[in-house]
């Protein structure tokens, strides 16, 4: 068996789905089927983002570009190159660039489906703080 060695290029990214995304989000399966584990490097143009979803797994988000904005509920963190985070399992979320620095980062988790669908209600209240993201990422300052 060969043990390929895993390579992030933007040349051979896809369009992610303009439903689950904002702006023109791409994204390069860096792993196929025959592993126990997805990698996927995901780069957005600056402001770009994901809408807000859930996964049954643990997810590890691993900054390789610029800075990532990550809220989950009305935590918000603020990652650069080469910090990252792991998303709990069942845990309504989202990700994206900066409005002002595209954004590069390698979601990696055990395969599974993600959910979406809009978050219920308990999780609406809790996401009140998702419709301002822009404004926070400009306001901080570390």
């Amino acid at each position: 068996m060969t043990t390929p060695v895993l390579r992030a290029t933007k040349a051979l990214s896809q369009p992610s789905p303009a439903a689950n995304f904002q702006g023109l989000v791409r994204n390069h399966k860096l792993t196929g089927s025959e592993t126990e584990i997805e990698v996927l490097s995901v780069w957005f143009p600056a402001g770009g983002r994901t809408n807000c979803h859930t996964h049954a797994v643990d997810q590890l988000l691993l900054v390789t570009e610029g800075e990532i904005a990550v809220g989950i509920g009305t935590e918000r963190k603020l990652l650069r190159v080469g910090e990252m985070i792991v998303i709990p399992a069942g845990v309504w979320h989202w990700h994206g660039a900066t409005p002002h620095l595209d954004a590069c980062h390698l979601s990696i988790k055990p395969p599974s489906a993600s959910d979406w669908g809009e978050p219920p209600a308990a999780d609406r209240v809790e996401f009140a703080a998702y419709g301002d993201w822009e404004l926070w990422v400009q306001g901080v300052s570390e």
